[in-house]
């Protein structure tokens, strides 16, 4: 079992905001599933003095599960990527580095056009026919919280001749290393290649997991490291593969 998972609860919906009894039914749903033996509700009242500074963003309440690992420098969040505020977030790019759909858009379109710029610099400079699968680069994150992007293309789940898993790892593996070359401590990451890509889900954890795990026991730069989902199903899925990899 984890040794530890904290539960943070809100509406999406700023019409229709989370009550505590609602938030009660959604503690006793989890209680029935035998996933906790005690669960607490209770407000968080706590404000980002980031979005005081950057009136033209608003917080966005999301449902956010953590769950540490390794003494706290894994944590694994359900919420919304672009609004984590750490050195760097990894966008799940594709070759082209000019947006698309999924966490590449929307980290596209929450952090403006200094994205896209420096993307076309880099096209233009470095990668003329895109960058590959499994490369990673760096960038300005505009207006978004976190200091830079990392930009990195996930393998096409069947499309690489059996070489997908490798492909993935060197995603994780290069982002590393690119955050550590620039003297980063903290990174989030989404899981690459789990939507458009079709990348199974409980593989995709149990490679991310080795690469990380590894990572950061041999290299101190990286103090924390930020697994990001968009669904708790997807976070669940992940705690099952994982949590052998990262107790042993």
């Amino acid at each position: 079992m984890l040794d530890e998972r904290l539960f943070e609860i809100a509406s999406t919906d700023e019409q229709h905001p989370l009550t505590e009894l609602k938030a009660k039914g959604v503690a006793e749903a989890l209680k029935r599933q035998d996933m906790f033996d005690e669960i607490e509700v209770k407000p968080r009242t706590r404000q980002q003095s980031y979005f005081k500074q950057n009136p033209h963003l608003t917080p966005n309440p999301v449902i956010r599960t953590e769950a540490t690992f390794l003494d706290g420098r894994v944590v694994v969040v359900v919420g919304d990527l672009t609004r984590l505020d750490v050195d760097a977030i990894v966008n799940a790019a594709n070759s082209t580095l000019l947006g698309g759909g999924g966490v590449d858009g929307a980290i596209h379109r929450a952090g403006g056009p200094a994205i896209l710029a420096a993307c076309q610099e880099i096209r233009r400079t470095q990668y003329p026919q895109g960058l590959p699968t499994g490369e990673a680069v760096i960038t300005t994150a505009g207006n978004l919280p976190a200091r830079y992007v990392i930009h990195t293309v996930g393998p096409i789940y069947g499309h690489h001749d059996g070489q997908e898993a490798q492909l993935l790892k060197a995603c994780y593996q290069n982002s590393l290393a690119l955050a550590s070359q620039h003297g980063l401590t903290s990174i989030a990451f989404p899981a690459i290649s789990t939507g458009a890509f079709g990348y199974p889900q409980a593989e995709a954890a149990q490679a991310a997991s080795e690469v990380i795990k590894s990572s950061i026991l041999t290299d101190d730069q990286i103090r924390e490291v930020r697994l990001v989902f968009f669904q708790l199903r997807s976070a669940e899925i992940f705690f099952g593969v994982s949590e052998i990899c990262w107790q042993e």
